[in-house]
């Protein structure tokens, strides 16, 4: 049981040890330290995601709350960005293939009309069109 304790003792001093070393200054706003892990690389993002975790430990319930909302809101907004994007990205892209597919037909319909012989040509005539009167 003492050796538990000796252990867990150990570790706990040397988490807030190395916890030190990587907490962010306090000069650095929870909002610019969000800024920084949303423009990261990816694998720097796990490091500073680990230090603003850091950070929030040492926060009091109030203070805690609030940089939590604040990431929440922050993500909430990077992600209603992202989907708008992805949204008009399709809208142009469906656009863009529905202007292709008319140019298509017209061109189909122009190759149909130019094959056609001459006394198969549509009239403008309807009586002619429903067998002639």
């Amino acid at each position: 049981m003492k050796k538990t304790l000796l252990t867990l003792a150990l570790l706990g001093g040397l988490t807030l040890s190395f916890a030190e070393d990587v907490v962010v200054d306090d000069t650095t706003t929870i909002d610019e330290q969000i800024t920084e892990i949303q423009t990261a690389p990816e694998q720097e993002r796990v490091r500073l995601m680990n230090q603003f975790k850091l950070r929030i430990a040492n926060m009091n319930q109030e203070q805690r709350e609030e940089a939590l909302s604040q990431l929440q809101q922050r993500m909430r907004t990077n992600s209603e960005e992202q989907t708008d994007a992805q949204q008009e990205m399709q809208m142009q892209q469906a656009q863009e293939m529905l202007k292709i597919q008319n140019m298509n037909q017209n061109r189909i319909g122009n190759q149909y009309r130019q094959q056609m012989p001459d006394n198969m040509t549509p009239t403008s005539n309807p009586t002619n069109m429903m067998g002639g009167r």
